[in-house]
């Protein structure tokens, strides 16, 4: 009698080592430039909501028909960020 065939049967953690390890994510890499630091991020505030709805009354009052409105709007959305 194989006592350690029993007792792995009843196990339901046998056999789970014998998977691969898992890979590593995010290793000292020296080929990888490090990431930007905050000081070397954007300092500019983002606009104010005041400064958005001037430029949407002045877009909405520029447009020649709602497509072209829409138009400007998506335009000015996509240039605030």
């Amino acid at each position: 009698m194989d006592l350690q065939g029993a007792s792995e049967k009843n196990d339901p953690e046998a056999g789970l080592n014998t998977s691969p390890p898992p890979p590593v994510y995010g290793g000292t890499n020296e080929s990888e430039p490090p990431p930007p630091s905050y000081a070397d991020t954007a300092k500019d505030a983002p606009p104010s909501y005041q400064q958005l709805f001037g430029q949407l009354k002045e877009a909405k009052e520029t447009s020649s028909g709602p497509l072209d409105f829409l138009k400007k709007l998506v335009t000015l959305l996509l240039n605030t960020s």
